[in-house]
């Protein structure tokens, strides 16, 4: 399920707290729902508030010996962003204070502030990732068509994946370092109830990504809390770019000696496909003369030809059609058959009234058949050959493709073991150095390629990878279930007992007669009010319930 949630090579993208849970619907028209949640009116027009106090504070500074902080220059570009990608119109600070916190609240592109449930459904992928990109993507946004991301405190989409179907829920948390307060505090929130914290950051940069080394700092100093993240995992994304395999093999000495032998015969391989190469020019040079060849025989022919049929015919012999040179074209695969000439020729011979003349021009035809014969079975004979050499070119090229393969395999392994040994050899020094170093922590660490694994579903190209365990999907799959198999469990039980009590409750209820125990309309409805109230706070504990 691809581009679901997006994803950029140059900057962060998703701009909400996004959950991906299971969708228990059998409905085709609901196969990919989301729900949608809203800040409220009141910690949007907070945000609005503190960028007005940054800007009227930023004109104070100005003019100040010390001049503006650096932060506050940043944290109001940030924050002017969101603004212009909710409201188009407002694209400076003097645009904004033109205006106020009241009229912004009002304006019809925040009428979704304040929203619990914004519902979408959809029965295509296509149509669905269309829909629910304005309220998930950081992007720049246009009068005909404004954002809504930095109106959103949180999105869920249920998805049928398979990792999902156990009960696993995944949440991507980029607004650990938002301003917005409301996220911030729904992602500390959701931090302190994972059962494993997950931190992604791309191959070409993960030991030394410092944002993904502090997000795991954060996190492990959860995992020290008895009610914090349970466990703590790295995970090494597009593992399947690097830049140039021949110059990290000739960096890594060691990859090259692990390759020697592939590297052998990838050598063995390249000179004979330019051994190859050079025969099929010849070949095709033959083809050439042999041509030149044939169209000299053709005229040969046609010569004789003229003078050949200048004899009369008896009417008991079955009359030819002439055949001139419109027959033929020039770059045409297939050569004329003459047969029709030579056939007539052999009869021609056997009437006993041709002079020695008429004789000697049969003659020259079947002359010129035959040489028009050997001529073709040359040319049938360079054919052959060139098809040969074609063919064991293409099986030299499929050799050359399997023996990259294997050296990107193997460098793309031997990065992946690298980066993870020095991944594990940071976290235990972070660990010693903040004084946990002799607690049990441990810290596993995935380098994985979704698409690569995506490619191997859909039988795509997969160079570098052979089979579904050197994306490390599967591992990470079966990480993930283990790990969260514990919390899961409990959620199930948590469950059940609350509808055993639930069911207990209303059996002794039900059983008694006596009217005084019947309950008034009124008091249904305010019942059942908080009955849903009850049922949404615990979904929100355990959200696949």
């Amino acid at each position: 399920m691809r581009n679901i949630v997006p994803s950029d090579s140059a900057r962060a993208c998703t701009s909400a707290i996004v959950k991906l849970l299971w969708n228990a619907e059998d409905d085709p028209e609901k196969a990919f729902r989301a729900e949608i949640e809203f800040l409220t009116k009141e910690e949007m027009g907070n945000e609005l508030q503190c960028l007005y106090s940054d800007i009227a504070r930023e004109e104070r500074e100005k003019d100040a010996e010390y001049g503006v902080d650096e932060e506050l220059v940043q944290r109001i570009k940030e924050a002017m962003s969101k603004v212009t990608c909710v409201w188009p119109f407002i694209r400076t600070p003097n645009d904004l204070k033109a205006t106020t916190v009241k009229t912004l609240l009002k304006h019809p592109n925040a009428a979704n502030l304040g929203e619990k449930c914004l519902p979408i459904e959809c029965s295509n992928l296509k149509e669905f990732a269309f829909q629910i990109r304005p309220f998930i993507v950081n992007k720049v946004s246009s009068t005909k068509s404004p954002g809504q991301w930095p109106l959103v405190r949180m999105i869920n989409i249920y998805l049928k994946a398979d990792i999902l179907e156990p009960g696993i829920v995944i949440m991507d948390v980029p607004g650990n370092m938002d301003e917005n307060a409301a996220r911030t505090a729904q992602s500390e929130k959701n931090l302190k109830n994972l059962s494993v914290a997950c931190v992604l950051s791309r191959s070409d940069r993960a030991p030394s990504d410092a944002g993904a080394q502090e997000l795991m700092n954060k996190a492990t100093q959860q995992m020290l809390i008895l009610d914090g993240v349970k466990r703590v995992c790295y995970i090494m994304t597009k593992t399947d770019q690097l830049d140039s395999i021949d110059n990290y093999i000739q960096e890594h000495p060691d990859v090259e000696e692990q390759l020697a032998q592939i590297l052998e015969r990838q050598q063995q391989a390249e000179d004979y496909k330019s051994i190859l190469k050079e025969q099929l020019e010849k070949i095709s040079n033959m083809k050439v003369e042999a041509r030149k060849e044939y169209l000299r025989l053709y005229k040969d022919f046609q010569d004789t030809e003229k003078r050949a049929l200048e004899i009369q015919l008896p009417p008991t012999l079955p009359q030819k059609r002439k055949l001139g040179v419109a027959d033929w074209v020039e770059g045409n695969e297939v050569l004329p058959d003459l047969g029709d000439f030579a056939n007539i020729a052999l009869l021609v011979c056997e009437l006993p009234s041709l002079s020695a003349e008429e004789k000697k021009l049969v003659g020259d035809l079947l002359a010129a058949q035959t040489k028009y014969k050997r001529q073709k079975d040359h040319e049938n004979k360079i054919k052959a050959n060139e098809a040969q050499a074609r063919l064991s070119l293409h099986a030299v090229d499929n050799c050359l493709q399997e023996t990259q393969c294997l050296k990107t395999r193997a460098c793309i392994q031997h990065r992946n073991e690298t980066s993870s040994a020095e991944i594990k050899s940071n976290f235990l020094q972070a660990m010693q150095e903040t004084g946990s170093g002799q607690t049990k922590l441990s810290l596993e660490v995935f380098s994985v390629s979704a698409l690569m694994s995506l490619n191997m579903v859909q039988k795509e190209p997969t160079e570098g990878y052979l089979i579904p365990s050197d994306t490390q999907i599967p591992a990470l799959k079966k990480f993930l279930v283990e790990t969260t198999l514990q919390a899961r469990h409990e959620n199930a039980t948590a469950i059940l007992d609350y509808i055993d009590k639930f069911i207990l409750q209303i059996k002794a209820w039900a059983i008694k007669p006596s009217l005084n125990l019947k309950i008034s309309s009124s008091l249904r409805e305010q019942l059942e009010k908080k009955f849903a109230e009850q049922v949404a706070e615990h979904k929100e504990v355990c959200p696949y319930s």
